[in-house]
């Protein structure tokens, strides 16, 4: 069972992590109004405001995680007795609620599988690159975009003929069936796994059944798992519209970020200790300062800044029958790190901006969750961050305006947009990953 696995480790591996002050740390550093790393690698935080007409973050002020290069999510996965069989990582971050969580079979960044940190070397990397080093596979993919500035990992699964001995009680191999049972868990399955889970083949979570038909662990979803059966049964006909739709809209929004040295943000601190909100704005966030020791980790003590924030966040995904299809709700999530302005997100997201439609609809509801899931967001920059990820089915249900100001897709428009770079945001692919312990 992964849940046992996974407390397996958790007693194991677990460490510490203490706040400290910028001037007892080692490796950071205070340049020009950014905090860096010492040499230059890993990430830096950088303090911005925002000039966004339209927008809820429009005239604010904030940091933003700025990490140029791109790290590496990626699975193994072969074929097993009954379907695939997946390689997981038992993956232990500072920043997680319960310190390890279910992590892909190489979780890397750039800095971290080149060794600038001087530590040990990234187990199964050699699966994922070419004879001189270079990453192979995978399609970038988009962090959270109101905490990083223009950030992308390449997300990746390699199907292998032979199953390779992990050699480490750190990684172990699971079915598919256990897989989806541990996307529905709390605190279990982390952000990236759920990115790479949702953007590739969900025919790599099914053995031999039609997708949302098979057995499952999860009881008492037997009609909605009809319907998303043959909504998936619908085929992708609509995708190029869609995405096409999401250019369009990106044609219509503004943002230019202006650099503010974050000893000089507006309505922040700069403090020995981090960075905090003089006054509690839409953003909810600080940054703080930590010692970290983490047990079998590549390099074992390190100190860095972490992002948290004072509140739980919240997303839901809205599922209803238009026009005589059981359809997903997504929305345009403008958000002030990306690149493109504009991707596809959840149906609601708290800390972004949403049709008021929605919010009133998600308010008044007496609909009690289909899933709901507690979910700490990127354990390795992130400070307990936790977001509530919940699924609503408003199918036979009066939506009303609800159904002009989302974007509607069936489950096959759903998987073929999850696989397109750049489309959905991070909240959704997690979402959607909720979602998928159905399958």
């Amino acid at each position: 069972m992964i849940s046992k696995w996974i407390g397996d480790r958790r007693r194991e591996l677990e460490g510490s992590c203490r706040p400290i002050d910028l001037a007892a740390s080692h490796e950071w550093r205070l340049v020009n109004g950014r905090l860096e790393h010492c040499d230059g690698a890993f990430f830096s935080v950088c303090g911005v405001t925002a000039d966004a007409p339209g927008q809820v973050f429009h005239q604010a002020s904030f940091p933003l995680i700025d990490q140029p290069e791109i790290g590496l999510l990626a699975f193994l996965v072969t074929d097993g007795d009954n379907g695939k069989d997946w390689l997981l990582q038992a993956k232990s971050e500072p920043g997680a609620v319960h310190w390890v969580q279910i992590g892909p079979t190489v979780q890397a960044t750039e800095s971290n599988y080149l060794r600038r940190h001087g530590g040990a070397a990234t187990r199964f990397l050699d699966y994922f690159m070419d004879d001189v080093g270079n990453i192979t596979c995978g399609k970038l993919q988009s962090e959270q975009g109101t905490r990083f500035l223009n950030k992308y990992n390449r997300n990746a699964i390699v199907e292998i003929k032979h199953r390779p001995a992990p050699e480490h009680d750190n990684w172990n191999w699971h079915t598919a069936d256990e897989v989806r049972t541990a996307l529905a868990q709390d605190f279990l399955v982390n952000t990236d796994s759920r990115s790479v889970i949702a953007t590739h083949s969900w025919r790599f979570l099914r053995a031999r059944e039609a997708l949302f038909t098979g057995e499952t662990r999860l009881n008492g979803h037997e009609n909605l798992r009809r319907a998303l059966a043959e909504s998936h049964a619908e085929g992708a006909a609509g995708s190029q519209r869609v995405l096409a739709g999401l250019e369009e809209a990106r044609k219509s929004v503004q943002i230019r970020l202006e650099p503010c040295p974050l000893h000089a943000l507006p309505g922040w601190r700069l403090t020995g200790s981090g960075l905090a909100m003089v006054e509690r704005t839409a953003y909810d966030g600080f940054v703080r300062y930590y010692a970290i020791e983490a047990p079998q980790r590549e390099r074992e003590r390190w100190d860095q800044p972490c992002i948290g924030a004072d509140q739980d966040q919240s997303c839901a995904l809205i599922i209803a029958d238009i026009e005589g299809v059981t359809k997903v709700g997504l929305r345009y999530s403008v958000e002030p790190g990306f690149a493109n302005c504009v991707q596809l997100g959840p149906s609601y997201q708290s800390d972004c901006g949403n049709p008021a439609q929605v919010e009133a609809l998600l308010e008044h509801t007496a609909l009690p969750p289909v899933l709901q899931l507690r979910q700490s967001d990127e354990g390795g920059r992130f400070m307990h961050l936790v977001m509530i990820y919940t699924i609503y089915d408003y199918r036979g249900q009066d939506i009303g305006a609800v159904e002009d100001v989302l974007v509607w897709v069936n489950l096959a428009e759903l998987e073929w947009l999850c696989r397109q770079p750049g489309a959905l945001t991070n909240e959704a692919r997690s979402a959607v990953s909720l979602l998928l312990a159905l399958a």
